[in-house]
C-alpha cells in the first residue's frame, strides 16, 4: 500500500477542500476515517476530469471544517466499499493544523 503523510494550516470554523484523485469506475473510493468531533463533513464528491474518457481517473473532493483551533489529523482511505480496510491501496494522513 503506498501511504504519504501532509501537513495544512488551516482556519478553524472556515471551510475547507481536499481533493484526492481516484478511480471511482474500478469501484476504488476514499473514506475518510477520524474519531474527532472537533471535524465536520461538509460534502463529499465525486468529480471527473476533463476530456471525460471512460477508465480516466477522477477526483474525489471532500468539503470539511475543523470548529477549533488545535491539531487534528484525518486518515483517507483508498479502497473498494465491499473490502476490509487491510485491503487498501494507498492512505494518506493529514495534520491540520487549525489557528
Amino acid at each position: 500500500m503506498n501511504a504519504m503523510a501532509i501537513v495544512l494550516n488551516v482556519k478553524a470554523g472556515e471551510p475547507f477542500s481536499v481533493e484526492l484523485e481516484n478511480n471511482a469506475t474500478a469501484g476504488y473510493k476514499w473514506q475518510l476515517k477520524s474519531d474527532d468531533a472537533a471535524i465536520e463533513i461538509l460534502s463529499q464528491n465525486y468529480s471527473t476530469i476533463e476530456p471525460v474518457i471512460p477508465g480516466k481517473p477522477g477526483k474525489t473532493i471532500f468539503t470539511l471544517r475543523i470548529k477549533s483551533g488545535g491539531n487534528y489529523y484525518i486518515d483517507f482511505i483508498l479502497k473498494r466499499g465491499w473490502e476490509a480496510e487491510e485491503k487498501a491501496i494507498s492512505s494518506i494522513q493529514y495534520t491540520f493544523h487549525a489557528v
